[in-house]
């Protein structure tokens, strides 16, 4: 089955989402010559949030370590902290080879509003093409983890 991608230019690049975990796949580009480009889809572990995680206190950071491996080099741990609130959201991004937590700094907790807010974790695994046009590229897995409602306490 061919599946065609177009460019997206809100990821400024080719883009597609499937439900449940992949672990293998290939991806085929062809420019506007007709030279085709294949490249194999990075393998990314899963990751989950722990279970006794329900509540954040905005005056007290929190080591959130995930289930799940460490990361690998070329890998990276993101969690969004959101609420029906705009503008009143957190970010945190995890890099360093061998981690398996993320620091939630108050310096971010003390702007999430009282009450309800969802977690939403992605890991990913991004790779230099083996097979690339002359100015280069990348290609990304990610695995996003079930989402988890906390209460946001003072």
């Amino acid at each position: 089955m061919i599946i065609r991608v177009s460019y997206n230019a809100f990821w400024f690049g080719h883009f597609k989402e499937y439900t449940g975990r992949l672990t293998t796949g290939t991806f085929t580009y062809k420019d506007i010559s007709g030279t085709q480009f294949v490249n194999t889809l990075p393998g990314v572990d899963t990751v989950a949030f722990p279970t006794s995680l329900d509540t954040l206190t905005k005056s007290q950071a929190y080591d959130m370590q995930w289930g799940g491996s460490p990361i690998l080099a070329d890998e990276s741990v993101g969690i969004f902290i959101g609420s029906w609130t705009w503008g009143q959201d957190a970010a945190y991004l995890q890099t360093n080879d061998a981690a398996n937590n993320v620091i939630f700094g108050t310096g971010q907790l003390s702007t999430l509003p009282v009450g309800p807010s969802t977690l939403y974790m992605d890991r990913a695994m991004t790779k230099t093409l083996a097979q690339k046009t002359t100015v280069g590229g990348t290609i990304t897995a990610k695995y996003r983890a079930r989402t988890k409602v906390v209460q946001v306490v003072n």
